[in-house]
C-alpha cells in the first residue's frame, strides 16, 4: 500500500514537471519578438492550425 502511494505520488510530480516545462517552452515561444524571430511553434503550420480552431469553436 506503502509502495503505491509512493509510486502514485512520483508520477505525479514527474506529469506536472513536465507540464511545467512544456508551458514554460510554449510561454518563451510565445514571447520571442523580432522580424526574424519564428518560433518552434509560432513558425510552425501547428500553430495557425490550432488558431483556426479556436477561432472557429469560439
Amino acid at each position: 500500500m506503502r509502495t503505491m502511494m509512493f509510486m502514485s505520488r512520483m508520477f505525479g510530480m514527474i506529469v506536472l514537471m513536465v507540464g511545467v516545462l512544456l508551458a514554460v517552452f510554449v510561454l518563451l515561444d510565445i514571447l520571442r519578438i523580432g522580424p526574424n524571430a519564428r518560433g518552434f511553434l509560432i513558425g510552425s503550420n501547428l500553430w495557425q492550425e490550432l488558431k483556426a480552431i479556436a477561432e472557429a469553436l469560439f
